[in-house]
């Protein structure tokens, strides 16, 4: 899944049910973060179940600036200027 003109960021994937006999997840889910024109913060997954090599399909969801940041930083990416200065501005604002 790809939103055409986005600037967007593959974040890293996320595990689900970690299986510790064979040292496997049960549920993968790679994931893309796209920021929109509009300014909104999209937050695209697609999953599998590993056992049975199994498509589980494609997620969106719209995410805070917060949330953005967050995975952002858990993926080890530098964040937009313009996004550090809005959670920085909200923070002042907290």
């Amino acid at each position: 899944m790809d939103v055409p003109d986005a600037p967007k960021w593959e974040l890293r994937g996320r595990g689900v049910d970690f299986n510790g006999l064979e040292g496997t997840w049960t549920w993968w889910y790679e994931r893309t973060l796209y920021q929109q024109t509009s300014g909104l913060w999209v937050l695209v997954e697609h999953g599998i179940h590993c056992e049975i090599d199994a498509d589980l399909g494609w997620t969106t969801r719209v995410i805070s600036p917060v949330e953005a940041a967050t995975l952002l930083m858990e993926s080890g990416r530098q964040l937009p200027t313009e996004l550090a200065a809005a959670i920085a501005e909200q923070r002042e604002r907290d």
